[in-house]
């Protein structure tokens, strides 16, 4: 009986140690590349643990998120791109010597 016992507490202080173990292990934050100025998406060093979330642009900035936390990095030269950014491609038909014209 004792030996039960003793296996009990020790299998319930194993799964105390493991459940202290994943609560306390840090969640994701931003990693080194977040405040940094970079005129292309960033790739490495978004957060933390090392993770690569997809990166999207809004406005002037590069963004993602790691775990609860948004970061982000400025293109600096978001103002210069800005008047070059397409809304809609053209679609062109033409053959041979005829030129090609935009439907």
């Amino acid at each position: 009986m004792n030996k039960i016992i003793i296996y009990i507490k020790t299998l319930f202080l194993s799964m105390l140690a493991l459940f202290l173990m994943v609560g306390l292990a840090e969640a994701a934050t931003c990693g080194s590349a977040h405040n940094t100025s970079t005129v292309v998406a960033p790739t490495t060093n978004l957060c933390s643990d090392g993770s690569t979330p997809h990166v999207s642009v809004s406005g002037s900035r590069w963004v993602w998120t790691c775990g609860s936390s948004s970061c982000s990095a400025t293109d600096p030269n978001a103002s210069y791109k800005a008047p070059f950014a397409a809304t809609e491609m053209p679609t062109f038909t033409g053959s041979g010597s005829s030129p090609d014209t935009a439907e």
